[in-house]
């Protein structure tokens, strides 16, 4: 079986939204889709383990994600990443309980985007 991992992803993202203040916590509207033409906005190319956290934050939607249900070394700093890109990524912090109850971060893609391309380890690159 092949190795399937994505190792880049190429897209589209819209110049950022502004993220709620502290004294609005209601999330904002994702827009349905980017525009077929990409006007405004810029194009950004992301490897490895930040565009791995990138494809995960689009597939996952208005959900978002956390470091509980999609495990990762360093989320965070993947997050990061994706920011200084040019990606709107909210954080919204959520409390857990059990015997190690505290607070981990949701991670919601506010950014509208469109996927140019993916690449996935044991592709062929064209020379």
């Amino acid at each position: 079986m092949a190795d399937t991992s994505i190792i880049s992803i190429k897209a589209w993202v819209a110049a950022p939204l502004p993220l709620p203040s502290s004294a609005d916590l209601s999330p904002l509207p994702l827009p349905a889709c980017a525009p077929s033409e990409p006007e405004g906005g810029s194009v950004v190319t992301f490897k490895g383990r930040a565009a791995w956290a990138f494809a995960q934050l689009i597939d996952a939607g208005e959900r978002g994600v956390t470091p509980i249900e999609r495990p990762a070394p360093r989320w965070s700093h993947y997050v990061f990443l994706l920011r200084r890109g040019g990606v709107s990524v909210e954080t919204i912090d959520e409390t857990h309980g059990g015997p190690y109850s505290g607070t981990h971060a949701r991670y919601v893609l506010r950014s509208a985007v469109k996927v140019l391309e993916r690449k996935f380890s044991g592709e062929e690159v064209a020379a």
